[in-house]
């Protein structure tokens, strides 16, 4: 549990020290004194895990078994085929692979949110909440969806300048994780509809049907009886995420000016694929490529009721919350408790 405690520290750390920068100008201490730490411990926790993580020897088997004769014949997409295999070309071991992993992954997603906001401070919030949770799924379960989301960030980014260039990096991402189309789609639908608060919600409803009709089942019948029905209940999670899509939709026009319209199109894609989308076979997979932005909509929140030179105190209590209600589920204890590292076998 020690890493876990670290990395949630250093988090909040984080956290805390861009959310006074922000409210506090004059405090002059460096980003990097917090960031670096933050990014080297997010690294390190998922790069040198050893039998730890729901994906480990699913990866590790595959890491054996692909074969560049059969690049198209493995129902795995090709990019991360390839990947693996230059990788296995270098020499490096599946240790090694993981490490080598976790490093791109985290630092596209930094660099995504860096160009996305277009404001160190506030990204770095986000990559801090995004280290409290989501982090283990992405990196340390379905660790192909870590490098997607990165990927995908860029993608978003740089659709802002240079269309083709977006396209390009969409493309790789799709061919190493297919469901990045998926999320590429929820994302396009969602910035088209940010031009104003009824086109918002049209898009929104508009997508909720679209996917309830190509699912298995009709989404209220996932609702009431489907495997996600017991995860519906008007818990503390569902009523946040109402009030922070509230809180945008209400102020959209200043969160657009705050940040941007693609901020505002992923923050939102963050909120709502969880409860609209599940019920699609991969919508749960989608969910991973927005939730690097959990925490825009929730500083943002915060800033709109409490100002921003009193943010970190509720910023504080919203991390600490989430990481209780995070650690405190049995099935996250049965995949990463307890943590074991590869380094212990050099000693």
């Amino acid at each position: 549990m020690i890493p876990y405690l670290i990395l949630s520290l250093l988090a909040m750390t984080a956290i805390a020290h861009a959310s006074l920068a922000i409210g506090h100008p004059k405090l002059r201490v460096s980003l990097y004194i917090t960031l670096a730490p933050l990014i080297w411990a997010s690294i390190l926790t998922a790069g040198l895990r050893h039998q730890t993580g729901g994906d480990w020897q699913v990866y590790g088997q595959w890491f054996n078994d692909f074969d560049f004769d059969e690049i198209f014949n493995f129902a795995v997409e090709p990019a991360w085929i390839a990947y693996t295999l230059i990788i296995r070309k270098l020499g490096l071991d599946f240790d090694l692979y993981l490490l080598a992993t976790a490093a791109i992954s985290n630092l596209l997603i930094w660099k995504g949110l860096h160009q996305i906001l277009r404001h160190r401070h506030v990204a770095m919030i986000c990559f801090g909440f995004y280290c409290l949770i989501v982090f283990y799924s992405a990196q340390m379960f379905y660790i192909r969806s870590g490098l997607a989301t990165g990927l995908f960030l860029c993608a978003v980014a740089a659709s802002r300048e240079n269309k083709l260039h977006a396209g390009f990096i969409l493309f790789v991402a799709v061919l190493v994780h297919s469901a990045t189309a998926l999320a590429a789609l929820i994302y396009l639908c969602i910035y088209l509809g940010t031009r104003n608060r009824f086109l918002l919600l049209l898009c929104i409803l508009g997508l909720g049907a679209l996917f309830s009709f190509t699912s298995a089942y009709f989404l209220p019948q996932v609702f009431l009886e489907g495997e996600f029905a017991g995860a519906r209940s008007l818990n503390f999670k569902a009523v946040l995420g109402l009030l922070l899509f509230a809180t945008i939709v209400f102020k959209l026009d200043d969160f657009k000016k705050n940040y941007s319209a693609e901020a505002a199109a992923v923050s939102i894609a963050a909120l709502t694929v969880p409860y609209l989308f599940d019920s699609f076979e991969v919508g749960g997979r989608a969910r991973m490529f927005f939730s690097p932005m959990d925490g825009l909509p929730i500083f943002f929140m915060v800033t709109v009721f409490v100002g921003r030179r009193m943010a970190v105190i509720p910023l504080l209590i919203a991390s600490s919350m989430f990481v209780f209600i995070y650690w405190s589920n049995p099935y996250v204890h049965e995949l990463f408790i307890p943590y074991q590292t590869w380094i212990a076998r050099m000693f």
